[in-house]
């Protein structure tokens, strides 16, 4: 990495930063030795009037707000959208360990947040914490063409499609020893065959999906979520399988963190 300082901000060109938030990023990492990433309050400002459907999908579009954190009952796994401040020291580690994402080069038309997804996945099997901060606040314009149902249909099947590869992150794919069945669920066709499945179950809603904009039906969603899972593993096919080997034994993931740091010149040449 270039970076120059000890903590990397990712921020889009559509958000704008509160006042206070570098200072708060600064001391929340200065104060929390253990902490790899953290993540920022995100809300949204509008050009048009506001659709039905968005409170239902707005974290489609990375805004995360305080009544969000307040319904998670499970520690943060992973950290995603604008306003994501990750500690240099732990990125460093990862590319230093043999870490390369999995995402770069294969998906096009990924959604924005993936890559934030999985570098969050990875600096906490890596052995740092995350955490989402409510005083790091930012507001993301949301464009008339955010707005569109057509939009949120994409977002959703995108991000189903890249969620393939990233399911080599989950803690089920990490167990070291697997079940019969868990070593079915390895296989890309497998995995396939769940999502026809899933389809096949919702004739009316894939019609819906099909032959109209399905405007405002949760259920035309979860058609564009199972679409999207298998067409990301038809993509994949057997490499699917070896995401998940990779990840599991990934070097970077097995070492203790201070194992990451290089040993001084000096100390090397001593050696």
């Amino acid at each position: 990495m270039e970076a120059k300082y000890d903590f990397v901000a990712l921020i889009d060109d559509d958000s704008w930063l509160a006042p206070d938030w570098l200072v708060l990023a600064y001391e929340i990492f200065k104060n929390d030795s253990a902490l790899g990433a953290v993540a920022s309050i995100c809300e949204p400002v509008f050009e048009v009037p506001v659709p039905d459907w968005f409170s239902e999908f707005h974290r489609a579009y990375g805004v995360l707000t305080e009544a969000d954190l307040e319904q998670c009952e499970k520690p943060t796994e992973h950290l995603e959208g604008p306003g994501l401040c990750v500690r240099r020291q732990a990125w460093t580690q990862l590319i230093q360990g043999g870490f390369r994402s999995l995402l770069n080069g294969r998906w096009g038309g990924r959604p924005p947040w993936s890559g934030d997804t999985e570098l969050t996945l990875a600096i906490r099997l890596a052995g740092w914490t995350l955490r989402v901060e409510p005083r790091m606040r930012l507001q993301r314009r949301m464009s008339a063409r955010d707005l569109r149902w057509g939009s949120v249909r994409r977002l959703r099947r995108r991000h189903e499609a890249s969620q393939a590869l990233l399911d080599a992150y989950s803690t089920h794919s990490l167990a070291m020893s697997m079940s019969f069945k868990q070593r079915l669920g390895q296989l890309w066709w497998c995995q396939v065959g769940r999502s026809l499945l899933k389809l096949i179950r919702r004739p009316d809603a894939v019609l819906a999906a099909l032959i109209s904009d399905g405007e405002n039906r949760q259920e035309v969603i979860e058609v564009e979520k199972w679409f999207g899972r298998m067409l990301g593993m038809l993509r994949l096919r057997g490499k699917y399988r070896w995401a998940r080997r990779h990840i599991r034994y990934a070097p970077w993931r097995l070492r203790r963190r201070e194992e990451y740091l290089r040993r001084p010149r000096e100390s090397r040449a001593q050696s």
